[in-house]
């Protein structure tokens, strides 16, 4: 025989679930990336990308996403990434993503196990 819960603990259950997910930090970040030469799959932190991470950041893997198009890299550096920047990413991966003679594109940030 199958137990029969009662609306109120189905009620009560899905109002933990969205304060729970409610409380999670941020899972994305968007913001303007730029490219520099470095090494294909890496690329630098900005302070915002930083923050949101943690101090754990150096050494995660973060996908980039212009669109439906992404990139997954590994943050082994940082900037200082003025004007809102919140990735540098290598001349190769941001070709990926658009032609780099555009200097900058608007992109999503986000742990590379999502999605």
């Amino acid at each position: 025989m199958i137990p029969i819960i009662p609306p109120i603990i189905i009620a009560l259950l899905m109002l933990l679930g969205q304060q729970a997910s409610a409380n999670q930090p941020q899972q994305h970040i968007q913001g303007t990336a730029s490219w520099y030469v470095y090494h294909p799959g890496q690329a630098a932190a900005g302070p915002d990308l930083r923050a949101l991470i943690g101090q754990a950041w150096r050494g995660q893997t973060v996908r980039a996403c212009r669109g439906t198009r992404c990139v997954e890299v590994v943050l082994t550096d940082w900037c200082a990434c003025p004007d809102g920047r919140v990735i540098d990413l290598d001349v190769h991966d941001f070709a990926r993503l658009t032609d780099p003679s555009r200097g900058l594109m608007e992109v999503r940030i986000e742990p590379a196990s999502v999605g």
